[in-house]
């Protein structure tokens, strides 16, 4: 079987865009799937890196790399970049060499094409949607204490957010399958779409058991330490604040106790702990540092604690958590995908307030809770389990195959 994947990110791009796929082509080939992938050139990929370029492409792996629109119009931008890809895609790609296309968003300039695709070939596609695209967003810098931009936003909602639904509606259309990473994602894209059931599928994230594997030794704690890895006060300020507070009354109450957090160190960090008067040994920030190397800092943690918002998805670094099996404090609304996931184990807490993270951490400290679940089965949240979701599904789409395909 051969197979493309369409991922814009890709190796040796770093960041979280490219790890669900990198992952599962390791995966494909070493399973001895014929794997292309169609991604960006490394010029382009090493502008968004930050000079992250550590990824190396998995053995077998074929790469086609495309270059991208480069022109910056305001709020059509997007639109114009996929029209540009359509027309470019078939000009590197033959699609008769393949028997499927598996295309990740976002970002979501990459489904312009596949209307046009379906129309002139006899290819099966599948989309995976690790993120919602048009009709949902995921809060990002310090949103929520943002004011609204006014017009700004409601031009960018009815001429960009318009042009970017009917794309991602045509695609579902013509789509064998679509996944998604959350229930909560899955409902909200057939609901929006109108599309059947039947035309989605869930597969999550999950943590790379390949880099967990053997991490380097890292020096014990000589206090109780909370751990982070990756953003912090980056989705809402007031709930991290209220961890850094929970940790300050703590260390008042006679507790040893520090917030260990490995990750970007933006400014306002030090700016709301020194306005609202936190202690500052309550928190010690070791910024960007190799994943592995990270991970084995924060192994030796006592429990770990996460800052979201997210109205749709789980993200990444929770099953990272969930591999070290220790307690996990979530500061997050109720209801939320996360908040669901981290007391779904024995030891997960989900906190909307300062009261309820205080006498969390009271209670995994005091218990003395050494485990996020004494009875989790840790290898059902692995990339290789995920990654035989994807191929289970792959398999799926090309047994149903018809005989002849009609217009959709």
């Amino acid at each position: 079987m051969k197979i493309l994947i369409i991922s814009p990110y890709y190796a040796p791009y770093s960041e979280v865009g490219a790890v669900r796929m990198i992952s599962l082509t390791d995966y494909l080939s070493k399973q001895g799937y014929d794997v292309t992938v169609y991604c960006l050139s490394e010029e382009e990929l090493l502008k968004e890196s930050y000079g992250k370029m550590s990824t190396p492409i998995p053995e077998g792996v074929k790469v086609i790399r495309f270059k991208s629109m480069q022109k910056k119009i305001p709020l059509i931008e997007d639109y114009l970049r996929g029209k540009a890809f359509a027309r470019q895609v078939f000009k590197d790609i033959n699609f008769s060499q393949y028997d499927i296309v598996l295309c990740s968003c976002g970002p979501y300039y990459t489904l312009e094409c596949l209307p046009q695709v379906k129309k002139k070939t006899d290819i099966l596609f599948i989309i995976d949607f690790r993120d919602l695209g048009a009709i949902n967003y995921r809060p990002s810098l310090r949103r929520e204490e943002r004011k609204s931009s006014g017009l700004k936003n409601w031009i960018k909602a009815n001429v960009a957010g318009r042009l970017e639904i009917a794309r991602e509606k045509k695609a579902i259309q013509y789509t064998d399958l679509a996944i998604a990473v959350s229930d909560i994602d899955r409902e909200k894209l057939q609901a929006a779409y109108e599309a059947p059931a039947s035309k989605f599928c869930v597969i999550t994230n999950g943590y790379d058991e390949e880099k967990l594997r053997d991490l380097p030794e890292a020096e014990s704690n000589s206090s109780i330490t909370a751990a982070v890895f990756g953003k912090f006060m980056y989705y809402s300020q007031p709930r991290a604040v209220a961890i850094l507070k929970a940790i300050q009354k703590l260390r008042i109450d006679g507790f040893d106790i520090q917030l260990l957090h490995i990750g970007q160190q933006y400014p306002w960090i030090e700016e709301s702990i020194t306005n609202e008067r936190i202690d500052s040994d309550c928190y010690r920030g070791l910024g960007l540092m190799d994943y592995r190397d990270g991970m084995a800092i924060i192994s030796k943690a006592d429990f770990f604690v996460v800052e979201d918002t997210s109205p749709d998805d789980v993200g990444t670094k929770i099953y990272d958590y969930i591999f070290f099996n220790r307690p996990v404090i979530a500061a997050v609304p109720p209801d939320i995908p996360l908040s669901k996931l981290v007391l779904s184990f024995k030891n997960g807490f989900a906190c909307d307030t300062y009261d309820e993270i205080f006498n969390a951490m009271c209670t995994v400290i005091k218990e003395e809770l050494r485990e996020l679940d004494p009875d989790i089965h840790v290898d059902m949240y692995s990339r290789k389990h995920k990654n035989e979701e994807f191929l289970q599904a792959i398999i799926d789409v090309i047994s149903h195959k018809p005989e002849k395909r009609g217009s959709k």
